[in-house]
């Protein structure tokens, strides 16, 4: 059993989930299981690895607030090491290793970036020169942790909007779908009808737990249908599925007397074959299935698990093959990873899946739901997102990215008691920072950027400033994932603030249906980048 030991400063004033979000991962990036706890000041994460890891968690930022910061390579079984300085270590390096990349993709770097950067890797000097005095020195390693996210803004602007600038030159659109994911209730076309004007594409919930337990085939009149008809009537390209998910799987099992993987295969595939046949023709990407990766969710092994979205993927090309076919990853940055040995590597399994499917797959799902623990992805700042989705180029399949991430500021608009709230990782109680955010620093001065009418006579300035003070908006990522080549489709996975979802506050109509910012801002998006 190995040991790593992290010296806190004021670790009462976190909410003891901090602790339990972080993870050690190795050289491959994947978490490893541990067991975390606080020992007076110290963080302590016990490990069955021995090799040199680093330790990420969410930690407080002066301009995004609690954000996934890591530390460099550290040898487990050491003396204490000081959290702060080895998170301003890791979070120089990794700015730092970002912009030589960009830089040598031609990416202009902006000299406010340079300058940040480099005030920062001065104060870091300062603070391992206050190694002795821990309040000062953690103090300085806080100020350099500020000032190197601070230099990522911008840095991330120059990446966005060049390659923005660059996708879309000649004057052509970008090809990449974008839209809403439809909510699955009565008033859906009163949400559907003012999201038009932002979509080219729709996502329809079509899976095997919309059919009852007696059921084979979608009503004539259901909502489904309707739903399909409507984006044809429209002429709007629709995303389908997922098929499976783990919560179909568990309403599967459960209405079979006898619950074995294959009476569970061969129930799932006949109403999955059902669907399919009847929707043929009204879909334009089907989405196999979701969350098939997280072994706990689903309660199958690896190999199960595998053979059933082999199987999806088989069915759907034979009953449907001139429409192309994805299958989509639920926390694809290897949360699941942490909770033991025997979960699956999401980018090993997506690999399994092309490998035995290669000609049948068009492309991976992502799901995205970035501020939410546990069932979500943690806070990220724009540079680590755009480090995320390269890291699923894979044989040079595209990307769905269905994405959620928090458009409320606070939580006071969640029913006390309501434990789904307290996913929200940027909620979580942590020590107030009084420095002022630099959220409205002026932009690069050379790097062009994305075009001021796009927040004119909007109330998304708010969303700007609230950016400043909380992990990027949902704006900033959705133009980083427009300016990624290999992102071919785009899905807001969440449309209204849907009681039953685990993302609280995603919702592009809040509970009272009256639409939020970000939707005007998807308007202009489309207009300004997309057919």
């Amino acid at each position: 059993m190995a040991m790593m030991r992290f010296r806190v400063p004021n670790p009462s004033e976190f909410d003891p989930r901090f602790w339990q979000t972080a993870f050690v991962a190795g050289l491959d990036a994947l978490p490893v299981a541990s067991v975390n706890f606080l020992h007076d000041d110290e963080l302590v994460l016990e490990t069955s690895s021995r090799d040199s890891c680093k330790l990420s968690l969410p930690w407080p930022t002066r301009d995004f607030g609690p954000i996934v910061l890591s530390t460099a390579s550290l040898r487990t079984n050491q003396p204490t090491y000081h959290l702060l300085l080895e998170l301003a270590r890791g979070t120089l390096h990794r700015i730092r290793t970002d912009a030589f990349f960009w830089d040598r993709a031609g990416v202009r770097i902006p000299n406010s970036h340079t300058e940040l950067i480099d005030q920062a890797a001065d104060v870091f000097v300062q603070a391992i020169l206050e190694k002795d005095n821990p309040k000062l020195s953690d103090a300085l390693a806080q100020q350099s942790i500020d000032l190197a996210i601070s230099a990522a803004r911008p840095l991330a602007r120059a990446y966005v909007t060049q390659n923005l600038h660059a996708r879309i030159r000649n004057n052509e659109k970008l090809q990449t779908l974008f839209g809403v994911r439809l909510p699955s209730n009565a008033n859906w076309k009163d949400l559907a009808v003012p999201l038009q004007p932002a979509c080219n594409t729709i996502g329809i919930d079509l899976s095997i737990g919309s059919l009852a337990a007696n059921q084979s085939l979608l009503s004539t009149p259901s909502l489904t249908m309707d739903q399909l008809r409507w984006a044809k009537s429209q002429n709007l390209r629709v995303v389908a599925g997922p098929l499976v998910s783990p919560t179909d799987i568990h309403v599967i099992r459960n209405s079979l007397s006898h619950p074995s993987f294959e009476n569970l295969l061969n129930a799932i595939l006949e109403k999955a074959r059902n669907l399919i046949s009847q929707c043929q023709g009204l879909v334009q990407l089907w989405d196999a299935c979701t969350g098939l990766n997280n072994c706990e969710a689903t309660g199958l092994d690896d190999a199960q698990s595998l053979k059933l979205a082999c199987s999806i993927i088989n069915l759907i090309h034979t009953v449907d093959p001139k429409t192309p076919i994805i299958f989509s990853v639920d926390l694809p940055a290897a949360e699941n990873m942490r909770h033991g040995p025997h979960a699956i590597n999401p980018v090993i399994f997506a690999e399994s899946l092309i490998r035995a499917h290669d000609r049948d797959i068009a492309g991976i799902g992502l799901e995205l739901n970035l501020n939410y623990w546990p069932m979500g992805t943690l806070p990220m700042d724009l540079p680590a997102i755009s480090d995320l989705i390269d890291h699923w180029s894979i044989q040079n399949r595209s990307l769905l990215i269905r994405l959620t991430t928090p458009l409320s500021p606070n939580s006071s608009s969640t029913p006390a008691g309501d434990p789904s709230a307290d996913q929200v990782v940027s909620h979580w109680r942590y020590p107030s920072n009084s420095m002022q955010s630099s959220a409205d620093e002026s932009d690069d001065d050379t790097a062009p950027e994305i075009s001021p009418s796009l927040f004119a006579n909007t109330d998304q300035n708010q969303c700007l400033s609230y950016a400043g003070t909380t992990p990027p908006s949902g704006l900033e990522i959705l133009q980083l994932l427009l300016a990624k080549q290999n992102v071919d489709a785009i899905l807001w996975n969440q449309c209204w603030e849907d009681p039953k979802s685990p993302f609280k506050h995603s919702g592009l109509f809040g509970n009272d249906l009256s639409p939020r910012s970000l939707v005007e801002c998807m308007i202009r998006l489309r207009s300004q980048y997309l057919p």
